[in-house]
């Protein structure tokens, strides 16, 4: 986003005229897309750890697999 004088201004249209150009610019976008939905994952499952008893966080606490494994299957 460019400012000019505190406020956005447009900018021209990005322009990849290469194919390594393109490239880089979808990588760019597919990590910008995984990490979203990675963050989105992330904080649901903090969402579900917190509604969780003590107990049930205890239990968590208690064994070494994988917690995504074990939050996806509860």
């Amino acid at each position: 986003v460019a400012v000019e004088d505190g406020k956005p201004v447009p900018v021209p249209e990005l322009i990849c005229e290469s194919r390594e150009e393109r490239v880089a610019f979808l990588t760019g976008r597919l990590r910008r897309e995984i990490r979203a939905e990675r963050t989105k994952q992330f904080d649901g499952l903090v969402a579900k750890i917190n509604s969780f008893t003590d107990e049930e966080i205890g239990d968590l606490m208690s064994h070494p697999e994988s917690l995504v494994t074990r939050l996806a299957i509860q």
